[in-house]
């Protein structure tokens, strides 16, 4: 799809995940425990594989965007060096950000409980199973310089990257107990609805000594991050020709596959209907504001030579 594409789509989502938002504001308790499905092996996989292929779509078109780097006559050798060591750079420390997300004890740390991973051991899984795609998005990226790709490269790795930190920044501000956590028996901490987080959350946390994640259900970085694929596989049809006229089948793609992450978090107790819904929500306003607001490149990349002055 491109940027300046039918938006109802959007609008029709954004519709949807505010009823869903005002059924959990109501209904979160009664749903959750319907659903609840602890230590699903598949539900983990899931939960595992939609936050990897988040991170890894910035890492692979972070290299797409070295190559048109690579290529952009417009622009000095030194300018081109530059650009492609930071291209570089942010892939790297997206690989290793993304790493230690997927190493967390609710995703590949749940099936190694008790196992805490050293920094050197990210760094080693980033370089293995992450930072490979930066060369890939390098090795298959336009040979011919496209300034749209940049444009839309560009907005697509700001999109991801204000969608992670915007999540991490919400969640040092609210706490909600996870659902599981309602039902562990702890005395003071019992089922509390999103618009009355707990105002005690670091007392709670020294005084029974576990992880803040666990007080941190809004909203669902993965549910942000499982419907942001509405948007990042469509994009792949920016870089590979066979894709081209598949960007409708590519979206349809990205939202069951994303709609699966949500289920996923749902059955597992990690967050409620509401917690879930707001990350959706989150994902599609961000979608809507950066990538189909018109930008231009032309500051990073300066005019064609035929209008330069």
């Amino acid at each position: 799809m491109s940027d300046r594409s039918n938006r109802v789509p959007d609008i029709v989502l954004t519709v949807v995940f505010c009823v869903l938002f005002a059924v959990g504001s109501f209904c979160d308790r009664d749903i959750s425990l319907a659903l609840y499905t602890p230590g699903s092996i598949p539900n983990l996989i899931i939960s595992t594989v939609g936050q990897y292929t988040f991170f890894s779509a910035f890492v692979f078109f972070a290299g797409v965007l070295a190559r048109q780097a690579a290529v952009c006559e417009t622009i000095t050798e030194k300018r081109r060096l530059l650009y492609k060591i930071l291209c570089g750079y942010l892939a790297l420390s997206t690989a290793v950000i993304g790493s230690t997300a997927e190493l967390h004890y609710e995703c590949i740390g749940a099936f190694f409980p008790g196992l805490d991973f050293s920094l050197l051991f990210i760094f080693l899984f980033a370089l293995i199973f992450m930072y490979p795609l930066f060369f890939m998005g390098y090795a298959v990226g336009p040979r011919s310089f496209d300034k749209t790709l940049v444009t839309r490269l560009i907005k697509i790795l700001i999109y991801i990257a204000v969608g992670a930190s915007l999540v991490g920044v919400l969640k040092e501000v609210i706490f909600r107990p996870r659902f599981r956590v309602t039902l562990a028996g702890y005395e003071d901490i019992t089922f509390t609805p999103w618009y009355m987080p707990l105002n005690n959350a670091r007392e709670l946390i020294e005084k029974y000594g576990f992880n803040k994640n666990e007080l941190q259900s809004l909203p669902s970085g993965h549910s942000l991050m499982g419907i942001a694929h509405i948007y990042i596989f469509p994009a792949l049809s920016w870089v590979f020709p066979k894709l081209k006229d598949k960007g409708k089948l590519l979206w349809v793609v990205g939202l069951i596959y994303g709609l699966a992450v949500i289920a996923s978090r749902l059955l597992l107790g990690a967050h409620h209907l509401s917690d879930v819904s707001a990350g959706a929500l989150l994902s599609i306003l961000l979608g809507i504001f950066i990538l189909k607001t018109p930008a231009k490149a032309d500051r990073f990349i300066g005019k064609p030579k035929d209008q330069a002055i």
